[in-house]
Order: C-alpha cells, then sequence, then structure tokens
C-alpha cells in the first residue's frame, strides 16, 4: 500500500522518520488500522462496521483490507482519522493506464513493491 504515512514518506526521504505519532512503531497501514492507539475510539467504529460484514469479529488485517465491502470501512476510517492530511509531504505518481494492479491490490498490498 503506498499511501502518505511516515512509513512510505520515510522511504521516499520526505519526512526524518517512519515513526508513527504514537511512538511505537513504524506508521504503516497495518499500525494506523490494527494497531495504532491515537485511534483506539475511531477503530472501535470501524470495527463495529467490519462485525455487520461477513468478516464478522475478524482483525485480521489482509483479510480486511482484500474484502470488498470492508475496504470502503478502511477507506472512511482513514478520512476520519485526518492522516491522510500529511500527504502534502508527496509527490503524487500517476500511474500508466495499462497498470495491471487495481486499487484494490494496491489496498491491499499485492499490487506493488511496496507492502508496508
Amino acid at each position: 500500500m503506498r499511501i502518505a504515512l511516515n512509513h512510505f514518506l520515510f522511504k521516499i526521504k520526505a519526512v526524518e522518520s517512519d515513526e508513527c505519532y504514537c511512538g511505537e512503531g513504524s506508521q504503516t497501514p497495518r499500525h494506523i488500522l490494527i494497531q495504532c492507539p491515537l485511534y483506539t475510539d475511531l477503530r472501535q467504529n470501524f470495527l463495529d462496521k467490519i462485525r455487520m460484514t461477513d468478516l464478522g469479529d475478524s482483525t485480521d488485517y489482509d483479510a480486511i483490507v482484500s474484502h470488498s465491502q470492508a475496504t470502503r470501512y478502511v477507506a472512511e476510517f482513514l478520512l476520519q482519522t485526518g492522516i491522510l492530511g500529511q500527504s502534502r509531504h508527496a509527490e503524487i505518481e500517476l500511474e500508466p493506464t495499462g497498470d495491471a494492479a487495481t486499487s484494490q491490490d494496491r489496498l491491499a498490498g499485492t499490487g506493488g513493491e511496496d507492502a508496508g
């Protein structure tokens, strides 16, 4: 997944550290979605929505980001965190129209080299 979280921004030398603002690890999509203590309340709401899908009580990151209905809730959660505002540090890289990787593949980390 290549979104402008510190893990990716650090790789492209746009920030000095990949550390999450919580101080408990690298700021990766998995960390933000499943582990980061800064978003505990938002995560509870997110997981309540996940429970309404056939994923039930799953907190399996890979299952969640590859589930067609759950990806909507992932996007909603990320928008609610406000964390994507740090994307102003990264340049937008347009993908060729013939790219075989779908948006869902990139979200799941299966369509690119950065599974972050």
